[in-house]
C-alpha cells in the first residue's frame, strides 16, 4: 500500500468513527468553523506519526509541501497546532475504540510493562515546576540512569495493539503498579523480572483470574509459576518499546511495511 492510499484509508476510517463520536457528544461548542475538519487534523496526526514526523513544524511543513491536494490549508502552523491540541480527548478515546472494534481488548494473553516518561533532564529536576505533585525521581533499568518524570504503564495484545496505558508514579517499584496494569483483565499477563512476586502472583490468579508469568532470575532458588513455560515459548508479541503508539496499530491493521 502506497502512502497516498494509506492516507485516504486512514481518513475514511477516522471520519466514519468521528461521526459516531459527534452523535453522542458535542465536540465543538463555540467559535468559527476551522479551515481543516477535525477528522483531517486527526488523520494528519496519525499519518505524521507513521512518517516519523516528531514536531508540529515537521508535520505542518511536510503536509503543506507534499499533500496539499489532500489537505488544502492557508492558515498558519500555530492555528493547526492549537486545533490539534484541543482534540486531545478525541485522539485518546479513538484508539481505545479501535482496540475494541478489532477484538483485541479482551485478548487472553496481554504482556505488561512500564516505560519511563521524563518531563525534563534529570539535572534540571530541582528547578522544574511542571507536573508538580505528579512527577518524581525514578530509575530506568534499561539505560541504567536516573530520571525525573512519571511511568507509562502498557498492556498490549499479541498483535501489538495497546489496551490500557495508565500514567503511574515513577518512584515505586513496578510490582506496586501491578494492580493498575491488570485492572479489569482476566487471562495471562507475561512480564519481565520486575514483576516477580512469589506470594502476590498466586493471589492475583485466585482473586482476579490474572496469571502473571515472569522469567526466573539467575539466583532464584524457587522459580515463579510458569517461568519454565515462558522460557520455552516463542516471543508472544512486541515489547512495549516497539509498540510506538497509535500509528503502529494502524500500520498493523493495513499491513504497511
Amino acid at each position: 500500500m502506497d502512502r497516498d492510499t494509506f492516507i485516504i484509508t486512514v481518513y475514511c476510517l477516522v471520519d466514519d468513527e468521528f461521526k459516531k463520536l459527534r452523535a453522542v457528544s458535542r465536540v465543538r461548542h463555540a467559535g468559527c468553523t476551522p479551515e481543516l475538519s477535525d477528522a483531517e487534523v486527526i488523520t494528519r496526526a496519525i499519518c505524521g506519526a507513521y512518517c516519523k514526523l516528531q514536531t508540529d513544524k515537521d508535520l505542518f511543513d511536510s503536509f503543506a509541501h507534499h499533500y496539499r491536494h489532500f489537505f488544502p490549508m492557508r492558515s498558519e502552523r500555530r492555528l493547526c497546532g492549537r486545533q490539534a491540541a484541543h482534540l486531545w480527548q478525541c485522539k485518546a478515546a479513538w484508539p481505545r475504540r479501535l482496540t475494541f472494534l478489532r477484538g483485541q481488548a479482551h485478548a487472553p494473553v496481554q504482556p505488561i510493562d512500564t516505560l519511563p516518561l521524563p518531563v525534563c533532564p534529570y539535572t534540571c529536576a530541582p528547578r522544574n515546576r511542571c507536573f508538580a505533585g505528579q512527577a518524581d525521581d525514578g530509575y530506568c533499568d534499561a539505560k541504567e540512569l536516573p530520571d525525573y518524570g512519571v511511568k507509562l504503564g502498557l498492556r498490549i495484545s499479541r498483535c501489538g495493539m495497546i489496551t490500557p496505558c495508565p500514567l503511574l508514579a515513577a518512584r515505586p517499584h513496578d510490582i506496586n503498579h501491578l494492580g493498575a496494569l491488570v485492572e479489569g483483565f482476566h487471562g495471562i499477563a507475561p512480564a519481565d523480572t520486575g514483576f516477580i512476586a512469589l506470594q502476590l502472583q498466586p493471589q492475583r490468579a485466585q482473586e482476579q483470574g490474572v496469571r502473571v508469568v515472569t522469567p526466573r532470575k539467575k539466583k532464584m532458588k524457587t522459580a515463579p509459576a510458569g517461568a519454565s513455560g515462558l522460557r520455552r515459548s516463542a516471543r508472544i508479541g512486541p515489547s512495549a518499546s516497539e509498540s510506538s503508539g497509535f500509528a503502529s496499530m494502524i500500520c498493523g491493521i493495513f499491513s504497511i511495511d
